[in-house]
């Protein structure tokens, strides 16, 4: 599922050396701030000491029709980089090859515009000599373009969704994961890649995306890490990250193969991104903040669920005790089930690079979940993964149905909540310091009392008739904490 591919580089140099210039273990750090809207660039190379090599144009590019050059001067390999031309220092990537020993470059160029042809040739693996060939690429009508296509899918993306922003962009990301594979030759980067080879690295995902984005009108902007693209968009008022290249398998196909198409990558936030590979960026580069995982796919359709399934008896288990704090460890060898139509399970997702991921990020968004039953109330608790010992650490909260008495009440009297059967939580407030007998006697429904160490004058008679399932949240070394622990209730520690 890695993905790498983008380009962010100060000299022509790292852009043809080594094949793999992309990889991980290889990354090209950003010396140069990054260019405005966020756009990668390749630097035009100085050519003031390559008189020595010589360009040929074969055959003149024109719209829709292969252009092809070559270099007559011999060298043991070239390297070629077809970019836009933005008319600045730092040019925009189309097309990359490196390291070739073929002296001949063809490309058919899709959109009209500015472009330059970077030539570079290797001797003893270093640049001998470098060039470059500049030309422009007019509009002919009839001809398909890049734009006339995204015109087409934005058409086609109106016609078929009824539906706001996230439908629009839910049908857009679909789209392209379901037409493009990833370009594990990293050859292309412009959105002509997908759109006429069904092929690219995360820029032609993350440039097409934009324009899709851009032309049903979302706003939406790129994303650059060190070594990867990705877009950030605009929906129902919340901003979000979208990663089409990642939610595109890359089992290293040459064409595209639909199933196993993700959306763990759609609608995440800046804390979630973050975490994945090759997502280190800095959100203060950018003039929006990506708080909210409202519109992530995978918390809409409870597919979070699936990746827990191996725990989720262990924490239902829990609620149903009414145990507020609890470990659930995760079974190991598996992240999630794979679910019939009934949900039952009929296979597992072995664990593997992604495990840990998805695991946290299942936790985050259980902890959003409003629709854990504890008793007979709805409950929202707050989770966690802990990677190291593999297992979902979990606290309930019950703050919404907390009962938290007067400051100036410093006396629990006799009975004084008996038959208050609907009462789940209680706050008897610092400063009480007498609990009186059968205080709580039929409070039937009581998950969660908090006791202050202030309370000094309580016995077992205060507790009596408290249901076995409540927990008794007090100080180490209190009065309630040698009562609860003397009945055998179960205790924690009040939240610092």
């Amino acid at each position: 599922m890695k993905k790498w591919g983008i380009v962010l580089l100060t000299s022509i140099t790292a852009a043809v050396l080594g094949a793999a210039m992309c990889m991980a273990e290889e990354r090209i750090p950003a010396e140069e701030p990054l260019a405005p809207n966020y756009t990668p660039y390749i630097e035009i190379p100085d050519v003031t000491a390559s008189d020595s090599i010589s360009i040929v144009c074969d055959q003149e590019p024109v719209l829709g029709q292969e252009g092809i050059w070559s270099i007559a001067t011999p060298f043991d390999t070239y390297a070629f980089s077809l970019c836009e031309n933005t008319g600045e220092e730092y040019v925009s990537p189309v097309y990359l090859v490196r390291n070739t020993p073929e002296n001949v470059f063809s490309y058919t160029i899709h959109e009209p515009g500015n472009y330059v042809l970077i030539y570079s040739g290797i001797l003893n693996n270093e640049i001998a000599a470098q060039d470059y060939y500049f030309f422009t690429i007019d509009p002919m009508d009839g001809v398909e373009t890049v734009s006339s296509k995204v015109n087409e899918i934005a058409e086609e993306c109106l016609q078929a969704v009824d539906g706001g922003d996230y439908e629009k962009a839910l049908w857009l990301h679909d789209w392209i994961v379901y037409h493009a594979h990833y370009d594990n030759g990293y050859n292309h980067y412009g959105p002509d890649g997908i759109l006429f080879y069904e092929t690219g690295v995360c820029d032609s995902y993350s440039k097409l995306y934009e324009r899709l984005l851009n032309k049903v009108g979302i706003q939406n902007c790129r994303v650059l890490s060190e070594d990867h693209a990705w877009n950030a968009a605009c929906l129902e008022g919340e901003w979000c990250h979208i990663d089409t290249t990642w939610d595109d398998p890359n089992n290293g196909e040459t064409e595209v193969v639909s199933g196993d198409e993700y959306y763990d990558y759609f609608g995440l936030n800046d804390a979630c991104i973050l975490k994945a590979d090759s997502h280190d960026f800095d959100p203060e580069d950018y003039d929006f903040q990506c708080t909210s995982l409202q519109n992530s796919y995978v918390y809409r359709n409870g597919i979070y669920r699936t990746w827990l399934y191996f725990v989720m008896d262990s924490i239902s288990e829990s609620l149903e005790e009414g145990i507020l704090s609890f470990e659930a460890p995760v079974l190991e060898g598996r992240i999630g089930a794979m679910l019939d139509e009934d949900g039952n399970c009929t296979s597992f997702y072995p664990a593997g690079e992604y495990a840990d991921q998805r695991l946290d990020w299942g936790a985050q968004y259980l902890s959003m979940d409003t629709h854990l039953l504890m008793g007979q109330v709805q409950v929202q608790g707050i989770f966690s993964y802990n990677a190291e010992e593999q297992k979902i650490e979990a606290r309930i909260d019950l703050s919404p149905y907390m009962m938290t008495l007067p400051e100036d009440i410093l006396i629990v009297g006799e009975e004084a909540f008996a038959s208050a059967e609907s009462m789940v939580a209680l706050q008897i407030p610092e400063g009480a310091h007498a609990i009186g007998d059968r205080a709580f006697m039929g409070c039937s429904s009581l998950i969660e009392l908090v006791i202050p160490q202030s309370v000094t004058e309580m016995s077992a008679s205060s507790l009596e008739g408290l249901p076995s399932f409540t927990t008794i949240v007090c100080e180490h070394g209190s009065a309630a904490e040698i009562i609860a622990e003397e009945l055998g209730f179960r205790m924690m520690e009040p939240e610092e």
